[in-house]
């Protein structure tokens, strides 16, 4: 009977201890502990351990474990991390309390278990798909970067998990051979799935798809939009699966994707160039950015970037490099990232007075644009992003429908040997509409179609001419090409109907005025004076010509001209704007018949009104 009672009692013990085991050990790298539930003391883990619910995981500056799940999904816990597998159950799923540093996770896809993985931050449901999640203490952000599937993540308080306290012990040798104990306290997450589930769902996650990342900053009550990250980070980070790092990267250009196939990556819904919305608190970085491993900041492509429309992502520039092995992000030479203040001159940086004030112009531009895209917050306060209206890169990367409206003055200045005198007719009150559609180009080239109306008001003066009608048309086609942050060229073919005196050569006392529909080019520049808070001032200048034309009897020869422009843009938002500017439009052109020969200019001097509308 006693050795029955033993065999039972071990039986039961053993099944016990099965139904407790939560993962299994694959692959170890380096240092690696565990701690078990109960022990006073961590241990070394090693490849084929089992281990339990509530066992607390630590591994070194350049160690790994990799881990099997008991549904088959696999978690890479990478270097300097830490976590405790907070929960296991057979029916509901799993739970993984990430308390610092990073993980890679492939979850087998399962109809009737989920993984959810906690930060003292964020909670994340996964169902069916691989990740990496980062979560750094020191700035309290957790983010995400998604492969394959989908996972849903929200943002929670510290107060929305229990956590139990728990005390490890580790004995070290002091320098008189005696044996000093050292204690450590921490924290425990107490949470079952259906609790994660119902916290998920509470605080309306963000789902974020295959090659999109999300983050949580600072106070901010909800996750960022999803964004789509480079393309080539992305592709690169896939490949390192056990999130190692290396000591001396070897440096890529981030836009570089010889060699690689790159991975896809879904449309996002937020806008590309970033955005903060100051009512719902809802906010997404620029997309195109890159992460570091270590800090789990987000590095904006910056001002600068080009936008690759094949790809759907702005592509970084001058902010620093990728580890060609690793993918994690390699900072400007000089420069460093710190967890709070973003970028910094390095500590071992040995550089001249001269030197040393270009990284910190650097390292305050490069945080200014990290700040703008509402990244870096200090002492947990929110950082109010302030309005930041679209650089003239982005505002190459969108669409913009353009409606202008506006009165000016219509001169008709005559010069010519067969009259008596030269002749200046002014039409007064004249209007005009236009609608310019500029689409979306790659950040360097944007393509423009216009079509316009013109009025040609009252005869003011001796009413020398007769006018044929009161409707003049306009049609262009044109290219802008980018020079700088604040000037682009612009070129233009546009058909556009003038008035030209037509002499009856029994009469030259007066005359009709003819509609004569001349063939332009212009070609011109548009510089951006200055931005004042939601005002954008600016101007433009183009040069150009008509060519030859005979309509009926009169011929038109080829001449010259300008147009000139003066004006402010009030920006309502990132999408909508207005716009009020002055212009003057000359144009010169030699006219004959059977019967004379005239040089005439035809003036416009007005005001125009606009209204902009950019997706």
């Amino acid at each position: 009977m006693s050795n029955l009672f033993t065999l039972f009692c071990f039986l039961l013990t053993s099944i016990s201890f099965a139904a407790t085991d939560f993962a299994t050990v694959l692959t170890v790298k380096g240092k690696a502990t565990k701690l078990l539930p109960g022990a006073m003391s961590a241990k070394i883990v090693k490849v084929g351990d089992k281990v339990p619910q509530d066992t607390s995981l630590v591994t070194g500056k350049r160690s790994y474990v990799i881990l099997r799940l008991s549904d088959d999904s696999k978690v890479t816990v990478g270097p300097r991390s830490k976590m405790v597998l907070s929960y296991s159950a057979n029916e509901s799923g799993s739970i993984l309390s990430l308390l610092k540093g990073r993980l890679r996770t492939k979850v087998e896809k399962n109809k009737n278990k989920s993984l959810y993985i906690t930060t003292r931050t964020a909670a994340l449901g996964v169902r069916g798909t691989e990740f990496q999640t980062i979560y750094n203490p020191e700035n309290k952000m957790t983010n995400l970067l998604t492969f394959n599937g989908e996972v849903a993540m929200a943002k929670i308080k510290e107060e929305d998990i229990k956590y139990k306290n728990k005390t490890s012990t580790r004995y070290q040798r002091t320098r008189d051979n005696e044996v000093k104990v050292i204690k450590t306290n921490y924290k425990v997450p107490v949470i079952g799935t259906d609790e994660v589930e119902d916290l998920i769902n509470r605080r309306t996650p963000e789902v974020v798809k295959a090659g999109q990342f999300s983050v949580t900053v600072g106070a901010h009550q909800k996750v960022s939009k999803p964004v789509k990250i480079s393309p080539v980070q992305l592709t690169l980070l896939y490949a390192n699966k056990t999130l190692e790092n290396s000591e001396r990267p070897i440096r890529r250009d981030i836009a570089d994707a010889k060699g690689l196939g790159l991975l896809p990556q879904a449309d996002q819904v937020a806008p590309l160039e970033g955005y903060y919305d100051k009512n719902t608190g809802d906010y997404a970085p620029k997309s195109g950015g890159v992460i570091d491993m270590s800090t789990g900041l987000y590095v904006p492509p910056g001002k600068n970037s080009i936008f690759d429309e094949r790809k759907g992502v702005y592509v970084a520039r001058s902010i620093g490099d990728l580890d060609s092995v690793t993918g994690d992000y390699v900072s400007p030479k000089g420069l460093s990232l710190d967890p709070k203040e973003g970028f910094v001159v390095s500590k071992n940086s040995n550089v001249s007075k001269g030197e040393l004030l270009k990284l910190k112009a650097i390292s305050k531009a490069l945080n200014s644009e990290m700040k703008t895209d509402v990244i870096i917050s200090k002492d947990n306060k929110k950082i109010e992003a302030k309005f930041d209206p679209l650089t003239l890169r982005e505002r190459f990367s969108k669409d913009h429908l353009l409606f202008s409206f506006g009165a000016y003055d219509l001169e008709v200045d005559e010069q010519s040997n067969s009259l008596t005198s030269n002749n200046a007719e002014t039409f007064n009150d004249a209007s005009f509409v236009e609608l310019q559609w500029l689409l979306r180009g790659n950040g360097k080239y944007r393509p423009r179609l216009g079509l316009g109306i013109r009025g040609t008001g009252n005869n003011n003066g001796n009413k020398r001419y007769v006018k044929p009608g009161n409707q003049l048309f306009s049609l262009s086609v044109g290219l802008d090409y980018y020079l700088s942050s604040r000037l682009f060229l612009s070129s233009f073919v546009e058909i556009r109907e003038e008035l030209v005196p037509d002499y009856d050569g029994s009469n030259l006392s007066s005359a009709n005025l003819a509609i004569v529909t001349l063939n332009n080019v212009k070609l011109g520049v548009q510089y951006d004076i200055a931005y004042i808070n939601k005002f954008h001032f600016y101007t433009n200048f183009y040069l150009k010509t008509n060519f030859h034309k005979t309509d009926s009897a009169i011929t038109v020869k080829n001449g010259f001209g300008f147009d000139a422009r003066v004006g402010t843009i009030y920006h309502l938002s990132r999408s909508h704007q207005l716009n009020l500017s002055l212009f003057l439009d000359e144009q010169f052109f030699d006219v004959r018949n059977n019967d004379y020969f005239a040089e005439i200019t035809n003036r416009e001097v007005g005001l125009s009104f606009q209204y902009g509308y950019s997706f």
